[in-house]
C-alpha cells in the first residue's frame, strides 16, 4: 500500500504517531519513494513505535534498541517495540527554525517590492479587489506559517502558556527589551512598593501583591535556546515570567524568591556576557534596518520605472509610494536609534554597577 504524505518533515511528531497507528492496523513502513510517498507492506498487527531523525548517528541510535525502517536523503526512520530512549530532536528543530527564518526574510524582502507597485497599478485600473485577494492570501499564509512554527517551537522547548492572575495591576513599559538593566531596576522598585511581577508581554507588565520578603529578577538574551533550557532553569528554582514569541531573538524574564541570609541568585555574573547579549539585540535590529533600506530602495526604483500613466496619476502614485516608504524608513530608524541608545546606556550602567 502506498500513502502520499506531503510536508511530513515539518510534521515529525504527527508523522511518527501516524506510522504507529498504521502498524497497529498491520501496515508496516517498507520504504519512502520520491521523498513524499510512504510504501507499506501488510503483516501482523503490532504497535510499533517510530522515531524520525535528521542527520542521525545510526550507531548510537541502534545501540538504544532502534532498528532502521527506511531512509531518504538526510532523514532516517527507526522503529522498535521496546526501546525507551529516543534520539534528540535538536537537529530537526534547528532545520525547521532555519527554514522558517528564510521564509520570513524572503517574504519581508519581496512583499513590499511586489505588492506596493501592484496595488496602485490595479487601483488605478479599478482592479483593487483582485489585489486585496492576492495580498490577503499572502498575509494569511505568512500568519499561518508563523503560528504553526511558534506552536511547534513551544512544544519542542517545553514552554507552556503562563498562568494569568485576573486581579493583577497592569503597567505599560514600551521597548523594555532594549533596556534590560533599567527594567530590572524598575521591577525591583515595584517590589519594594509591595508588588511582584505576575507575568509580562511585549508592552504590558502585570503585578500582584508580593508573596515573599525577597525576590530577584533576571532578563536573559539567549543566542539559541535548546530543548532543556526552560526545564533546567525551572529545576534551579527560577520562575518564568515572560518569553518572547519572536523567532529572531529570545528575551526571557526570570524571577526567584529567596530567604533572608541566602545569597542573591543570579543567572549572569559577568558584565561581558550581559554586554554580548545586548550586542546581539543591536545586531538584529541593525540587520533588519539594512534589509529594510535595501528593500525600500528597490521599491522606489521599481515604482519610478512604471510607465503608461498620466501626469496626474504619476504625481499621485509616486507621492503616495514615497510617503509610505518614508514612513516605514523613519519608523524603523526610530527603533534602531532607540536600540543603539539603549545599548550605550546599558553599557554605562553595567560598568558602573560592576565598580560599585
Amino acid at each position: 500500500m502506498k500513502k502520499w504524505r506531503p510536508l511530513w518533515s515539518y510534521r515529525v511528531e504527527e508523522t511518527e504517531q501516524w506510522l504507529h497507528e498504521m502498524s497497529a492496523r498491520g501496515y508496516h513502513l517498507k520504504r519512502i519513494k520520491m521523498k513524499r510517498q510512504f510504501v507499506f507492506e501488510q503483516g501482523e498487527r503490532c504497535e510499533k513505535n517510530y522515531v524520525i531523525d535528521y542527520r542521525s548517528n545510526k550507531e548510537q541510535v541502534a545501540q538504544a534498541g532502534w532498528q532502521e525502517a527506511s531512509s531518504t536523503g538526510k532523514w532516517t526512520i527507526y522503529h522498535s517495540q521496546s526501546a525507551k530512549l529516543k534520539p534528540s530532536k535538536e537537529k530537526v528543530y534547528k532545520r525547521l527554525r532555519v527554514h522558517f527564518y528564510v521564509f520570513i526574510m524572503l517574504a519581508l524582502f519581496f512583499a513590499p517590492m511586489i505588492f506596493l507597485p501592484l496595488f496602485f497599478m490595479l487601483s488605478l485600473n479599478n482592479n483593487l479587489f483582485a489585489f486585496l485577494i492576492g495580498y490577503g492570501g499572502l498575509l494569511a499564509i505568512i500568519l499561518f506559517v508563523t503560528l504553526k512554527f511558534q506552536k511547534k517551537e513551544r512544544q519542542f522547548l517545553g514552554v507552556h502558556e503562563l498562568s494569568h492572575n485576573k486581579k493583577a495591576i497592569k503597567k505599560i513599559r514600551t521597548a523594555w527589551f532594549y533596556h534590560p538593566y533599567a527594567t530590572k531596576k524598575w521591577l525591583m522598585k515595584m517590589f519594594e512598593e509591595g508588588y511582584e511581577l505576575d507575568h509580562a508581554t511585549n508592552v504590558f507588565f502585570y503585578f500582584i501583591p508580593k508573596k515573599s520578603a525577597f525576590i530577584t529578577y533576571e532578563i536573559a538574551y539567549e543566542r539559541t535556546i535548546t530543548a532543556n533550557y526552560f526545564e533546567l532553569h525551572k529545576e534551579m528554582g527560577w520562575l518564568l515570567k515572560f518569553t518572547s514569541k519572536n523567532p529572531f531573538y529570545s528575551p526571557t524574564i526570570w524571577a526567584m524568591r529567596y530567604e533572608e541570609g541566602e545569597e542573591k541568585p543570579r543567572l549572569t555574573y559577568e558584565v561581558t556576557e550581559q554586554l554580548q547579549a545586548l550586542k546581539r539585540s543591536l545586531k538584529f535590529t541593525t540587520f533588519f534596518t539594512c534589509l529594510l533600506l535595501f528593500s525600500l530602495g528597490c521599491n522606489v526604483i521599481i515604482t519610478f520605472s512604471i510607465s503608461g500613466l498620466s501626469i496626474f496619476e504619476q504625481i499621485t502614485f509616486h507621492t503616495i509610494i514615497f510617503t509610505l516608504n518614508l514612513f516605514l524608513l523613519f519608523l524603523w530608524l526610530f527603533i534602531w536609534v532607540k536600540s543603539f541608545k539603549g545599548y550605550l546606556k546599558e553599557k554605562e550602567q553595567l560598568k558602573l554597577d560592576e565598580v560599585l
